[in-house]
Formats: structure tokens, C-alpha cells, sequence
């Protein structure tokens, strides 16, 4: 083999080595994820619990994973209103009032292409410390429905 080979091969594997653990470094086994129990599947969450955090939400994205969500705490009990404004996929919402699920709203339309002030705003009647949202289709895969109680206590691996 040439020593242009040599040298050709030696920089792919270092790119490679470089590329899988920048990729890698943001798997650390130690960092720690929160998450609930529903349906006795655990779901790993983000956590909304800042006015910024609440409206950016899931927007922006392009998808969540199975496992995923988004829980968005309130510090107060009240009527909040969701919208998909900036969403690419469908969702789930759970409605939550304490460990109760007080509501689910199945297979949101994220509405692609509509006019902010065509987007649905959807919400309850009664109040709400809790809303989760995951991955559409995801309360009929683990049988999540009104009435239901869940585990909303956040755990930490």
C-alpha cells in the first residue's frame, strides 16, 4: 500500500472514531432522566415548567420517540389551552388533575400549513396541574383513558 493510501485510510479512522463519539457523548449512562409510569410502560419526559419551556413545547421538531414525552407542569390548578402551532407530527394529550386522567385528546392534527389563527386550541373544562403529551396513538397502545389513574410521580434513573 502507498503512503497516500496509508495516510487516506488513517484519516478516515480517526474521522469515524471522532464522528461515533461525538455521537456517543450524549448517551452518558449517568445522566439522569425523569420519567413517569403510564400504563405500566415508562415514559421518559421533558419537563415544561417555565412559561418559555411551555410555549416552545414539542414544536420544531420532527418527531417523539415511542417512550417520550412532555410534561407540563403548573403551579396552579387551571383551564390551559394547547395548540400545535410549529408541530410535524400528531400527539397525544393527557389531561391530568392530581394522579387523575381527567382527559385525552387522541391523534391531535399538528394542522401543517394553517394560519395561526386557524389552529384549534384544545382544553378542558375542568382544572389541570399536569398535561402530558406523547407520541399520537400512544394512550391507545397502553390503554390510557379518562377516568384512568396513573402514577404522574416523576422518577429518576
Amino acid at each position: 500500500m502507498n503512503k497516500k493510501k496509508k495516510i487516506f485510510f488513517i484519516f478516515f479512522a480517526v474521522v469515524i472514531v471522532g464522528i461515533i463519539f461525538f455521537f456517543e457523548k450524549g448517551k452518558d449512562p449517568n445522566i439522569v432522566r425523569p420519567y413517569l409510569s403510564v400504563g405500566g410502560e415508562k415514559i421518559f419526559v421533558e419537563i415544561a415548567d417555565t412559561e418559555q419551556k411551555r410555549e416552545q413545547g414539542l414544536s420544531g421538531r420532527d418527531s417523539i420517540g415511542e417512550n417520550e414525552g412532555m410534561m407540563f407542569l403548573f403551579s396552579e390548578k387551571g383551564k390551559y389551552g394547547f395548540w400545535m402551532k410549529g408541530m410535524s407530527f400528531p400527539i397525544d394529550i393527557i389531561w391530568i388533575n392530581g394522579n387523575s386522567v381527567v382527559g385525552v385528546e387522541k391523534n391531535v392534527d399538528p394542522q401543517v400549513g394553517a394560519l395561526e389563527e386557524e389552529l384549534k386550541v384544545y382544553s378542558l373544562p375542568e382544572d389541570v396541574d399536569k398535561v402530558l403529551e406523547v407520541k399520537g396513538g400512544k394512550t391507545d397502545k397502553i390503554g390510557i383513558n379518562t377516568g384512568d389513574v396513573i402514577d404522574a410521580v416523576l422518577y429518576y434513573n
